[in-house]
């Protein structure tokens, strides 16, 4: 008689955690599409190429704009770390 061997799974990777995202990855895609088609229907852009080079020369001065924001930032919290802050009041508190 054969032992019986167990069943091999037909997936060789354990389930991926993460969820799905396919349905949002093609939404976004598609709506995205969608500007693109309208920003050039406006007349504002000659062609789709236009439109995403303007989009993208925004969002890396967006960028630029967060990452002083972030260095600004880091630099308060290292002097409040140190304990090199000055007490500011109003005028209201003064009185």
């Amino acid at each position: 008689m054969c032992e019986a061997t167990p069943r091999r799974s037909r997936r060789a990777h354990p389930p991926d955690p993460r969820p799905r995202r396919r349905s949002l990855d093609l939404a976004v895609l598609w709506i995205g599409e969608w500007a693109v088609k309208e920003k050039v229907a406006s007349g504002l852009y000659n062609n789709a190429s236009e439109v995403i080079r303007e989009a993208l020369r925004l969002a890396l001065k967006h960028e630029a704009g967060n990452e002083w924001l972030k260095r600004e930032a880091a630099i308060g919290f290292a002097q409040l770390e140190a304990e090199e802050t000055v007490r500011i009041g109003s005028k209201a508190q003064r009185v």
